[in-house]
């Protein structure tokens, strides 16, 4: 048994199978310069995930997001970038080798937001993780 996100990624033998990353190929995101850049896509390998929760209170928004990387030398995570969809590029902040600390400008709004990294790779590939958090609608 197995369930995708709605959010965009590579999976991998460690990634979570209620939670899989998946890239989306539609009428705004569905051209062949993207379907070749996700079928070249890596994972960009994230252990120790904070927040657990993708489900964000009034009280943890913005949430403090961070992950630490496996697999990769901590001289390459230089040129990691994330993206936050509602904000755009995102402060980060390196807590040792291969912690990684995403510092939104802002709290996320209601509905859904999505926070991607990435890491360029050699021949024009990327590593990819992302992760999408949901802030509840006030009723």
């Amino acid at each position: 048994v197995a369930a995708f996100g709605q959010h965009s990624g590579v999976m991998h033998s460690g990634s979570d199978f209620y939670y899989l990353p998946r890239f989306a190929f539609n009428e705004v995101y569905g051209d062949v310069r993207r379907m070749r850049m996700a079928a070249r896509a890596l994972p960009l390998r994230a252990r120790d995930i904070t927040p657990a929760d993708t489900l964000i209170t009034e009280k943890s928004n913005p949430p403090m997001f961070g992950f630490t990387v496996e697999g990769l030398s901590p001289k390459r995570l230089s040129r990691l970038a994330c993206y936050v969809s509602t904000q755009g590029k995102a402060r980060l902040e390196r807590l040792g080798d291969r912690r990684i600390e995403v510092r939104m400008a802002q709290a996320f709004p209601p509905g859904r937001t999505r926070i991607n990294c990435t890491l360029p790779e050699d021949g024009g590939r990327w590593r990819w993780f992302g992760r999408q958090f949901i802030v509840p609608r006030q009723r």
